[in-house]
């Protein structure tokens, strides 16, 4: 009687059991599908390059997620790479002078031309920088100019555009200069001597009195964004030096601002897009690439963020449509007089240099 029992004790348990594991199974694997097939990747990017809206869209279409990371400046996207070895970053957005760290360091991948779809519409302007003259690392995404944000009514006629407006201690009115080291030295540099890649230490002296003697008229040191254009709308300044993107609507609704290339020459900063050397989500990666380059995604993110995409067919629709004429003719008039911002001289010098002319 007790193993009869015992038996039908253990085949009900078994039959329970069985049930359970199918409803269990029935409930959960859906969840475990997903998870498992769930594809996702990271982009470390600056702010305001792409629109979270769009994401979804590309996610709706491909069933990829995509995560954003953000970062301030170069160097810090530097530090976080190198200290992580790139792990945890699948895509990259950086602009030009750190490519080349990056590159040295071994924390990026070649690109695979085959795998993208619209390398024949990049602007060939824009292709085979100095920190990677052959495209090997690098896919160009947007780029943008930096210029002079003038405001002609505090002038008794137009003035002529020039690296003079900034670097002349008795101009008329207040001035905002870019902060940053590299950056600022590098303008005082080209104003005084042309193209240089290095200077000697006469050359350092000369700097260091002309940003020195600059300072009088500085009301601000600002990063080329949206201070420079509120300090020149509100009239603190007659001349803001600035990148193009951060002047679009002053131009639009201020007719006494003008945004203008210095006759000189310039400087133009183009974020590109390079791969993280430890990713295994290359599929992901060139899929999300190529629909960044889709037309009504390019045209989508200049209207959020006026950075000029790197194809060269929608220019005459941008200039057209959506943004001043000069901001595009002021690249296209000027392409071969535009240069990159360069290390001048070594980190150390360039730091205390540049503490030295804001303390």
């Amino acid at each position: 009687m007790v193993p009869q029992m015992l038996n039908r004790f253990i085949i009900r348990s078994a039959i329970i059991f069985f049930w359970l594991l199918i409803i269990g199974c029935f409930l959960y694997a859906p969840t475990m599908r997903f998870f498992e097939h769930k594809k996702i990747i990271t982009i470390l990017t600056w702010t305001d390059l792409i629109d979270p809206d769009i994401l979804r869209e590309f996610e709706q279409e491909t069933g990829i997620k995509v995560k954003l990371r953000f970062f301030e400046n170069n160097e810090e996207l530097f530090i976080k790479l190198l200290a992580g070895r790139a792990e945890g970053f699948d895509l990259v957005i950086p602009s030009d002078y750190v490519i080349e760290k990056l590159i040295q360091n071994n924390l990026v991948k070649p690109i695979d031309r085959t795998r993208l779809n619209f390398w024949h519409r990049l602007n060939s302007h824009l292709l085979n920088p100095y920190y990677d003259p052959a495209n090997k690392f690098t896919i160009p995404y947007h780029w943008a100019v930096y210029g002079l944000g003038v405001r002609n009514d505090i002038f008794a006629q137009p003035p002529v555009p020039s690296w003079k407006l900034i670097f002349d201690p008795f101009g008329p009115g207040k001035i905002t200069m870019l902060n940053s080291a590299r950056e600022g030295v590098a303008l005082a540099a080209y104003h005084l001597f042309g193209t240089v890649e290095t200077l000697t230490k006469e050359q350092q002296q000369k700097i260091y009195s002309v940003l020195f003697e600059q300072r009088k008229r500085v009301e601000a040191y600002v990063d080329g964004d949206v201070r420079a254009d509120y300090l020149l709308r509100s009239k603190q300044c007659s001349v803001a030096v600035m990148g193009s993107p951060f002047v679009v609507e002053t131009l639009k609704q201020n007719p006494s601002i003008d945004f203008v290339i210095p006759r000189e020459g310039s400087f133009i900063v183009i974020d590109s897009l390079v791969i993280s050397a430890n990713t295994n989500h290359d599929h992901e990666i060139y899929e999300f690439i190529n629909f960044l380059f889709r037309q009504d995604v390019l045209k989508h993110h200049f209207h959020k963020y006026p950075f000029v995409p790197a194809t060269g067919e929608l220019i005459p629709l941008l200039q057209s449509v959506d943004a001043p004429a000069k901001l595009i003719s002021a690249y296209q008039q000027n392409a071969d007089h535009l240069h990159f911002f360069r290390q001048l001289m070594p980190e150390d010098t360039l730091n205390e240099l540049w503490m030295a002319i804001k303390l």
